[in-house]
């Protein structure tokens, strides 16, 4: 699956402003190039569509605020796939704590439940 026309849009629209014309055509043409290994890599690991392409804008939002990181790096690929990387683990624990947090509160449901009905039980 390729990342949605609406994800594209939103990285090929306004948002990148910040960049002169020459800049903008070039990292339209590294997303053309990189998009799509970057989703494929994200949706194997994340396993949903979503979240793939979040990883999509958030590493084509990090070459956009911080060019010169990639100016810098004698191989684009592995640099877009390290980006990718750090930005599955970034989502990965957002998603682990989401699940503590939640499991945090469901026991405390529980435990203010199994106190209530000892309350009424009396």
């Amino acid at each position: 699956m390729a990342v949605s026309v609406r994800t594209q849009a939103r990285m090929m629209g306004e948002g990148v402003g910040l960049l002169s014309g020459r800049s903008r055509d070039n990292l339209g043409q590294l997303f053309g190039k990189y998009s799509l290994l970057i989703w494929n890599i994200s949706h194997a690991a994340l396993e949903d569509t979503y979240l793939a392409e979040r990883v999509v804008r958030f590493v084509f939002q990090e070459i956009r605020r911080s060019p010169n990181n990639l100016a810098n790096e004698k191989k684009q690929s592995i640099y877009f796939v390290k980006l990718c990387r750090e930005k599955i683990m970034y989502i990965q624990a957002e998603a682990q704590k989401s699940v503590n947090d939640s499991r945090q509160t469901a026991g405390l449901h529980s435990r203010f439940s199994v106190k209530k009905e000892k309350q009424l039980r009396k």
